[in-house]
């Protein structure tokens, strides 16, 4: 895939470990395992204590872990999902209703299961992510981006809403858009409030004419997909910056918190945050939700474990 496709990935697919997205309700795994919760148990945090600490009721009981002690499952409330079993062909898709007894309760062709994580697979299409249909006639012309709606049928298709209207679809039939909610762009041309090359933040929907919004640092204006670029560097991307100083050393490694107003990147770093210029960045060569084996090993960690970047 590379890096610039992993990244494309990670924006759409997985849910950063920042413990701002840690909320009541959310699923999380701990990154630790015992008799009480093995490798592999979900839990659902039902309460944020004083200090800070997730309460999680696993299927084995409750407890309070700090937040960086926890990883995001991909699984949510509402995510988009297909079961590996025979039952269903992989163009059925189903919805993540709850979780109970360290099973979720899925909703697929209008009958709820309960399935294991492991019997599950993520959507490559979730609600309000842009996409294309890969055929074309006078409904739907070529290059035409839809939007994904949180509504699915008892034939396990999805409604993506077009500039003309709203048709249900297989995901077979479907293909991601170069641009996404949230995504970091530059327009290909430019203008006296847009300077060649300036980043913006994709921040609103489609629009009746297929146009989506985008913030830059003096205004925000509305653009065809075909007009934009999605950018190398995204919010987590892990990046080096081109210099160094007694703050920022050689080698450092810093993750993109995000875009501010003035059109600059912030990047924590070990030693702090602060803000560069797109051009002043590189990304590193791992990228959060890569999956990557360490070169030693331990009691915690086995020779050949894999783990996958937060």
């Amino acid at each position: 895939m590379g890096i610039f496709g992993q990244l494309q990935s990670t924006l759409m697919s997985f849910m950063s470990d920042d413990p701002e997205n840690m909320t009541e309700g959310k699923y999380v795994y701990w990154t630790k395992q015992d008799d009480d919760v093995p490798r592999g148990h979900v839990g659902e945090i039902v309460d944020i204590q004083s200090d800070g600490d997730r309460r999680v009721k696993f299927p084995n009981g409750k407890w309070n872990f700090a937040p960086e002690k926890l990883n995001m499952c991909d699984f949510q409330k509402g995510t988009f999902v297909h079961a590996t079993g025979d039952d269903y062909d992989f163009d059925t898709v189903g919805e993540v209703k709850d979780l109970e007894d360290g099973k979720f309760i899925v909703e697929i062709k209008g009958e709820k299961e309960k399935e294991k994580p492991k019997h599950l697979v993520r959507c490559d299409f979730q609600p309000g992510m842009y996409v294309f249909w890969i055929k074309s006639d006078d409904d739907i012309p070529a290059g035409h981006m839809g939007e994904v709606l949180a509504d699915i049928n008892d034939e396990g298709r999805v409604k993506v809403k077009f500039p003309n209207g709203r048709w249900r679809f297989r995901p077979s039939e479907l293909v991601r858009g170069h641009v996404q909610p949230g995504a970091f762009v530059q327009w290909k041309s430019s203008n006296d409030d847009i300077a060649t090359g300036e980043l913006g933040k994709v921040t609103g929907s489609l629009d009746d004419d297929g146009k989506v919004e985008v913030q830059f640092a003096k205004d925000a204006g509305r653009f065809r997909p075909e007009e934009l670029i999605f950018y190398e560097i995204q919010t987590n991307s892990f990046v080096n910056w081109r210099k160094s100083d007694d703050d920022v050393e050689t080698g450092d490694v810093g993750r993109v918190e995000r875009l501010k107003d003035n059109g600059k990147l912030l990047v924590a770093f070990p030693k702090g945050s602060w803000s560069f210029h797109p051009g002043e960045l590189r990304l590193f060569k791992l990228q959060p939700g890569m999956l990557v084996t360490w070169e030693s090993y331990d009691d915690d960690i086995g020779k050949h474990d894999i783990g996958r970047l937060p």
